[in-house]
């Protein structure tokens, strides 16, 4: 059988340069067609093809100055068959060869391992390539002449070195000094009810004082330090009878005395740091006669404790006051009413005799409320109670408004002059729409609060609350020429419930007491409460 050779023809570059056409030889590992003789293969370009041996062209290729390649030994294979040969240089400056006899396959590469004149290394590899049956594939190959390097070159850096020579003292702080008492006082130890010791303590440094109470007899009895417990020399006073209590005082350095910032950690508990006296406290202390349910004072005692909603406190044991009854100043009494009565069912007001069912208007539970903040109605029930308001000398002012008709009353037959009885809403001067009734109530209620700026009860009346200060008083005249500048206490509250605007004081003058206007009405009530001499009604 026949074989069928092939043929590859191989062109290589050289570094920076290429080499001459070389011839070369081979042999097979394999088992396709490994040449023939000698192992020279045909169809060999620049060498002598069938001959045993080939020679080698003096001729070299000179890839730098002084360093020349002379041959290029070769090898093919794709691990299978293997073919190798050598390419001599000469005058070219390329290498090129033709290798026959290449058994039909793929996976070839071609290689070169060599040395340059000068002994650096050269080496190529090829990339893969196929060999065709009676054909010719043609492979490139670089070769690369490596120079080992024979020079350096400093780094390029921008960052320099520090040398540090630090020197180390070992620095001993001295201990701190404590502040201590030099002497301890109390004068006296032994205290009536009501009375108190005089504290006095004297120490070294200036330290940070704080003084203290513990009972000893009974162990919950203490008692209080004025002006306060960090005083050098403050006050004692027992607040349990009967007792005996330990009165400490103790002493601390400054937060950082001596630059430490634990000079108190460190001297605390020291010697001469803390210091105590006994006091004895005076009286018979107040005893538990049922402890679950009631608590009963001792003679001679005048405390009394509201034990309605705690009665087993006995810590400090009083009368039992009654259900409905607090504890002031010793004595139990009534409870203070809440406030007027405004609805149905409430309990501990104080309702208005005069309306239905003892219900009392938004505006009499303005008249009420005086007569609560005065002292006149002190307990539940109907505003009736006759009292002075300690600041004008009148009387109930709820009472006073109800008799000059200043408010509505069923019994008077008096209707139509409180704010409740506006309805809808009412257009003032500049076009708004607001609400009657609490546009009337928010005048009324400013000229009452106002007053103690001496609005309503101002010399010129109750106009006041609308023309205010500037020269625009006594006469009404006065304040009609000042439009826009008038500048009453209660001027934004008047102008909203009027059907003027605020720069036309003559026709809200004219119609101060307008009952048919929101603040009309308002001005009317107060109007009504001066003329009636109801000044207590319009004092703070």
């Amino acid at each position: 059988m026949k074989l069928i050779g092939s043929a590859i023809a191989v062109s290589l570059v050289g570094a920076a340069c290429t080499l001459a056409a070389c011839s070369g030889q081979h042999s097979s590992t394999g088992t396709g067609a490994g040449g023939e003789g000698n192992g020279s293969p045909s169809g060999i370009v620049g060498g002598n093809s069938g001959q045993g041996n080939t020679g080698t062209v003096g001729a070299n290729l000179d890839i730098a100055p002084g360093v020349s390649l002379r041959a290029v030994p070769w090898t093919i294979t794709n691990g299978t068959n293997t073919y190798n040969g050598v390419a001599n240089v000469g005058d070219a400056q390329s290498v090129e060869w033709v290798a026959g006899g290449i058994l039909a396959g793929s996976g070839y590469t071609v290689s070169v391992n060599t040395q340059d004149t000068n002994g650096d290394n050269c080496t190529g590899t090829s990339s893969p390539f196929t060999v065709s049956a009676g054909g010719v594939t043609q492979v490139v190959l670089a070769i690369t002449c490596t120079v080992p390097t024979d020079a350096a070159l400093a780094a390029d850096v921008n960052m320099g070195v520090v040398e540090v020579d630090a020197s180390v003292n070992l620095v001993n702080q001295g201990a701190i000094v404590c502040p201590g008492i030099t002497s301890l006082s109390a004068n006296p130890a032994e205290l009536a009810i009501g009375q108190s010791s005089q504290l006095g303590v004297s120490f070294t440094d200036s330290p940070v004082i704080t003084w203290s109470v513990t009972g000893v007899s009974p162990a919950g009895a203490g008692g209080t330090f004025s002006p306060s417990a960090s005083s050098a020399n403050p006050t004692f006073t027992c607040n349990t009878p009967g007792s005996q209590v330990s009165v400490t005082v103790t002493l601390a350095p400054q937060p950082d005395a001596g630059g430490q910032a634990n000079a108190q950690a460190l001297c605390a508990n020291k010697a001469f740091t803390t210091m105590s006296i006994l006091i004895n406290c005076e009286g018979t202390a107040p005893r538990c006669v049922t402890p679950t349910t009631d608590c009963t004072p001792d003679a001679g005692t005048a405390t009394c404790v509201n034990l309605t909603n705690d009665p087993n406190n006995c810590g400090q044991c009083g009368i039992k006051c009654a259900s409905g009854q607090v504890c002031t100043g010793g004595v139990c009494g009534a409870l203070p009413p809440s406030g007027p009565c405004t609805q149905a069912g409430q309990t501990n007001c104080v309702s208005c005799n005069g309306s239905t069912g003892g219900i009392c208007t938004v505006d009499e539970a303005l008249w009420v409320q005086k007569d609560i903040t005065h002292g006149i109605a002190t307990v539940a029930g109907p505003d009736t109670a006759a009292g002075h308001d300690g600041a004008s000398g009148n009387l109930n002012c709820y009472q006073c408004m109800l008799a000059g008709s200043c408010i509505d009353s069923p019994s008077h037959h008096v209707t139509g002059v409180e704010c409740g009885d506006l309805t809808g809403n009412f257009t003032n001067g500049s076009g708004a729409s607001v609400p009657a009734i609490s546009t009337c109530q928010a005048t009324l209620t400013c000229d009452v609060a106002a007053s103690s700026n001496g609005c309503a009860t101002n010399a010129n009346g109750e106009s006041f609350c609308y023309c205010g200060t500037g020269g625009f008083v006594p006469d009404a005249i006065a304040c009609e020429s000042h439009g826009s500048a008038v500048n009453g206490a209660c001027l934004s509250q008047q102008v909203a419930g009027f059907a003027f605007v605020q720069t036309d004081a003559t026709d809200i003058v004219t119609n101060f007491t307008d009952t048919t206007e929101p603040s009309g009405k308002a001005n009317f009530e107060v109007g009504c409460a001066l003329s009636n001499n109801c000044t207590s009604c319009l004092v703070p």
